[in-house]
């Protein structure tokens, strides 16, 4: 429902809106020159991984309270899915208001918060979007695609970082020489069968001081700083390294491996092709065994371009999947453009509370348009049993989350697996056929080598019969 004109723009006052109002108000705002700003903060995962998600949730409050005390006049604020905030700026006589506010934004936003005797240093990008027309332009969209060319721009141009990011990027340097990173896998189960279908290979790093780090403290200073390039390069390497110790120990497919590309990855254009396609080689393994992941965010300032890195990434038999879907602007339309086979719904769409789903009504659409289109679909972020078995009502594809296992080292990734068959927790429903197949395989592990799979809460437990 669309809210009158008069509550939407009160002089003085900056509303938090819902996407769907937001757009809403926005074409109620047609008739006259309108601007959007577009807010980013920049490695805001980061903040966290390091203060925890309530520390996190105070930052964008102070954040929200700093857009807001930086108009005087009547706007309209939406908070976006994350970090992001989006401005709109109604009866806007031309562009360089809109400009204006933009800049006025940055300088708010640089700088440090004190957040619970924690200091926090916060910087964001500030895209804008202005039109005069019927509303034939998204500003939504031109506004996010203008924020993260600024941002592209501030990484190539930056000549030096806070002290504290260039002592943990010349410790990242060495990190890289001293093979300090570590992958961790993730599985992805198939939601009719509960059969492993591939394990995601995530980063890690084993500092020696600070310990184990998650790769949000890490690798946006990676991505800013041109060493995305060889960390990249280590992922891809040891991905397919343990494709093929899986492939030797289970025969048949294996067990694909699923690597994360970057956006500074996806624009080398040509030269992430050769990547995989090298490590293909060095290990002697055919295209399906590996899975090149890419955020939608990393497509979208390109188009054309990522088109044709995924196509020639495709041309190796490797599968490409869009990750973080729903998040930042999505347009649908990127469906079609891009050479993709696996669509992996956001978890912000998936984890609800008390075990319910956040948007059902948004996954089942995306399902059914991807469907159509011929592409399978993954639900992340999957932490309780009726999650996955709504999943499956919805038709999903295939399940990944904390429900089925947390991140696990190889070691202990092999251990739930007998077979190429997972033993971890599966969705509840499945085929006969399939449960048929995993009684036949079970039968024919010996019981003095069957695994013991990790309890979460310490110890070990038999694996089911």
């Amino acid at each position: 429902m669309l809210i009158e004109r008069s509550t939407l723009f009160t002089r003085g006052t900056a509303q938090i809106l819902e996407r769907a109002t937001f757009v809403g108000a926005l074409r109620a705002s047609s008739a006259h020159p309108r601007g959007v700003v577009y807010v980013g903060l920049e490695r805001f995962r980061g903040v966290n991984a390091l203060l925890g998600q309530e520390r996190g949730d105070a930052v964008l409050d102070v954040i929200e309270q700093r857009i807001s005390a930086a108009f005087d006049d009547h706007v309209v604020l939406m908070r976006v899915r994350g970090s992001d905030f989006a401005v709109l700026i109604p009866d806007c006589a031309d562009r360089s208001i809109v400009r204006a506010a933009a800049s006025r934004l940055r300088d708010r936003l640089t700088g440090w918060l004190r957040i619970e005797g924690d200091r926090v240093a916060v910087t964001g990008t500030a895209g804008v979007a202005w039109s005069d027309d019927d509303g034939s332009i998204d500003l939504l969209e031109e506004a996010y695609l203008s924020s993260r060319q600024e941002k592209s721009q501030r990484a190539a141009t930056s000549e030096h970082t806070p002290l504290d990011d260039g002592i943990l990027l010349d410790e990242l340097r060495r990190a890289i020489e001293k093979d300090e990173l570590r992958l961790l896998y993730q599985p992805q189960i198939d939601a009719r069968s509960g059969l492993l279908l591939c394990a995601e290979a995530l980063v890690r790093w084993q500092h020696p001081v600070r310990g184990l780090l998650d790769p949000h403290v890490f690798l946006p200073l990676a991505e800013d700083s041109g060493l995305m390039a060889p960390l990249g390069d280590w992922v891809i390497d040891r991905g397919a390294r343990m494709a093929r110790v899986w492939l030797d120990a289970y025969g048949g497919r294996g067990i694909p491996v699923v690597v994360n590309l970057s956006a500074s990855q996806v624009g080398q254009g040509e030269r992430i092709a050769l990547v995989l396609g090298a490590a293909l080689a060095r290990y002697a393994l055919d295209g399906p065994s590996l899975v090149a992941e890419v955020t939608e965010s990393s497509l979208v300032t390109d188009l054309p371009g990522a088109a044709r890195t995924l196509g020639a990434i495709r041309t190796l038999g490797i599968e490409v999947a869009l990750d973080d879907f729903g998040t930042g602007y999505s347009s649908l339309s990127y469906l079609r453009q891009l050479p993709v086979s696996t669509v992996k719904i956001d978890r912000s769409f998936v984890t609800g509370v008390d075990g319910s789903l956040a948007d059902p009504v948004i996954i089942e659409a995306v399902t059914r348009l991807s469907h159509t289109l011929g592409l399978r679909v993954v639900a992340e972020g999957v932490e309780e049993l009726a999650q996955a078995e709504a999943l499956i009502e919805l038709d999903i594809d295939e399940l990944q989350g904390f429900y089925f296992a947390r991140p696990l080292d190889a070691e202990a990734f092999d251990t739930a697996t007998v077979g190429g068959i997972w033993w971890g927790r599966t969705p509840r429903r499945r085929h006969r056929r399939h449960a048929d197949a995993q009684r036949s395989t079970r039968s024919s592990v010996d019981d003095t080598s069957r695994r013991r799979l990790p309890r979460a809460g310490g110890g070990t437990r038999p694996l089911p019969r």
